[in-house]
């Protein structure tokens, strides 16, 4: 948890607002929300993030069956879920962030 408000303050720096979820069992679950009007697309941010952290994005593996899938992966309501690890993957019970964007609207005055 100690991570968290640095990567607060990366977020905000974006433009998101960025709120923990989830049990914290398995994998650090984060919901990034666009905050401004000058918030940076998804991808922008999860740059920044991963940057910060020296995380990789390596293809999603789904914990069930083991298939591999897409990162970042389409989510209900239109966020977008990345797979952002602190270490490879393979290694066993590897941490990582469970990073969900809820999606940018632009509202016209």
């Amino acid at each position: 948890m100690a991570l968290y408000p640095e990567l607060c303050a990366v977020a905000r720096g974006c433009g998101y607002a960025l709120a923990v979820h989830g049990s914290l069992g398995r994998d650090f679950d984060l919901i990034a929300v666009p905050w401004t009007p000058e918030a940076v697309s998804d991808a922008e941010l999860v740059e920044a993030l991963r940057s910060f952290c020296g995380g990789r994005v390596f293809e999603a593996k789904s914990e069930t069956d083991g298939t591999v899938g897409p990162n970042p992966t389409a989510k209900p309501h239109g966020r977008m879920a990345w797979s952002l690890h602190l270490i490879h993957p393979a290694t066993i019970k590897a941490p990582y962030l469970d990073i969900s964007v809820m999606p940018r609207i632009h509202l016209k005055p």
